[in-house]
């Protein structure tokens, strides 16, 4: 009996111990409740020892013999099953090993390297849609055609339909462009079915419609894009049009930590205030087989910028023997370590650096004669009645400008013919009803313009 409680304040203890990791010193460690539970099971170990030495004394050998092998057998009875049971029900993703969905901490950076260094290695002998870019991250390849055969780019990177080669030396009364993410992409449907594509077809004959849109952008890597790509097409409108999350992964810096559900193995542009200033703190951005030559994740430049770096989620050192055990990793991962805030990536922060990042697009866009609209794109997620918070329509009352919500718009169209079957995306049909809820302010847009429009020939493309 005596031994059996050894065993089970000792696994207390440990448990108890591991949450030092996330403590600063000892005092802080024993000051909190893990803390004076450890203590009390450490003073508990150490009589329960003293008793069982005591105690074992006055057995024969043969009796402590006996009593230690049934202790030893008892304590294999539940452990081996529950290892063996947690091993069983664990599987693993590019988040990491999870139960459910519950991810099992800590996650593995060895196994991280391995998984984005194979799949680098893919893309290099096989190319791919979107492709490193130095400044972007990553972008849209030109002359590109996805695996799905969904999305097609011109020689400049653009998404187009198949028999749009290039956009060089093409001619319209007006051009607008659209940038943003997958939704402004509209990467689940064909070319003609994109809301891009169905505004073109409502402006036809005067206006061209190319889309800019890139999976998985922040705002400051649209600003960029804006910047970099569409700025030499001198457009007359830019439709930088996003979901919520957007804003969320403004405040990110490695794609592998961002977004999980895709395979991102790029660096991503992060901006920060200094001040009133708008400051980019990753320039230049780390390569990815830079990023995946680091013998540890602490070794990445700028990792406290992450908003999705957790420490905690992470190996501790010290505990490599502790990991061994699923059951560990289960009973920890129950019980995660505290995380303390931090400032970079705190709620407020994310709401200025994503405020400054829209005014400095639609400033830059209006000092080149170009007609900003903000629009917000619903996902599945953002319809459903126990949605708690949306960012981007609140932020947007702070910026001012143009700005849609099309969230009205795609709620007319009936539940079940918004997305793609069991896909997040907009559908045709979805796409269409974005395409007509931002018709009236582009066209307004395209009005307020309309005394300085003239044909459109981008200089640096011919």
């Amino acid at each position: 009996m005596m031994l059996s409680a050894l065993e089970l304040i000792t696994c207390v203890f440990i448990v108890t111990l591991y949450r030092y990791n996330y403590k600063p010193d000892w005092y802080s460690f024993l000051s909190s409740p893990p803390g004076w539970l450890c203590a009390v099971a450490g003073m508990g170990v150490c009589t329960a020892a003293s008793l069982s030495i005591w105690r074992a004394r006055a057995l024969s050998w043969a009796s402590l013999r006996r009593t230690v092998i049934r202790n030893g057998l008892i304590a294999a009875l539940v452990i081996v099953p529950a290892e063996f049971s947690v091993r069983w029900l664990a599987f693993s993703d590019l988040a990491g090993q999870h139960i459910g969905k519950l991810l099992l901490r800590p996650r593995d950076w060895d196994a991280v390297v391995d998984r984005y260094s194979r799949m680098l290695d893919q893309f290099e002998s096989a190319p791919t849609f979107f492709v490193t870019d130095p400044i972007l991250g990553w972008t849209v390849g030109k002359e590109r055609r996805s695996l799905d055969g969904l999305l097609i780019s011109t020689a400049e990177g653009i998404r187009s339909p198949a028999e749009i080669k290039t956009y060089v030396g093409s001619h319209s009364a007006c051009r607008v462009a659209v940038v943003g993410d997958s939704f402004a992409l509209a990467e689940r449907v064909q070319f003609h079915e994109s809301w891009g594509a169905r505004l073109e077809g409502r402006l036809k004959p005067d206006c061209q419609v190319l889309n800019f849109g890139v999976s998985g952008y922040s705002i400051g890597q649209m600003f960029l894009r804006f910047k970099q790509d569409i700025l030499p097409w001198h457009p007359d409108v830019v439709v930088v049009a996003f979901t919520d999350g957007a804003l969320s992964r403004t405040m990110g810096m490695y794609g592998f930590l961002v977004m999980t559900d895709w395979e991102c193995p790029w660096a991503q542009p992060r901006f920060t205030m200094d001040g009133p200033r708008l400051v980019q703190v990753n320039s230049p951005l780390p390569q990815p087989r830079e990023i995946f030559s680091r013998k540890s994740i602490l070794e990445l430049p700028y990792i406290s910028y992450d908003r999705w770096y957790l420490s905690s989620e992470w190996e501790q050192r010290y505990w490599d023997l502790a990991y061994k055990s699923y059951g560990f990793r289960l009973v920890t991962s129950l019980y995660p370590l505290f995380e303390t805030g931090r400032a970079e990536v705190s709620e407020d922060a994310l709401w200025d650096v994503n405020t400054a990042l829209i005014r400095s697009l639609q400033e830059l866009a209006a000092a080149n004669g170009t007609e900003p609209i903000i629009a917000y794109l619903p996902t599945r997620e953002d319809l459903k009645p126990d949605k708690k918070k949306v960012y981007t329509p609140a932020l947007m009352e702070g910026v001012g400008g143009t700005f849609v919500d099309a969230t009205m718009c795609l709620k007319t169209v009936e539940a079940d013919e918004r997305f793609v079957i069991n896909n997040s995306h907009y559908s045709a049909t979805g796409n269409q009803a974005i395409a007509d809820c931002l018709l009236p302010d582009v066209q307004h847009a395209l009005a307020k313009g309309r005394e300085h429009s003239k044909e459109k020939v981008p200089s640096v493309h011919g």
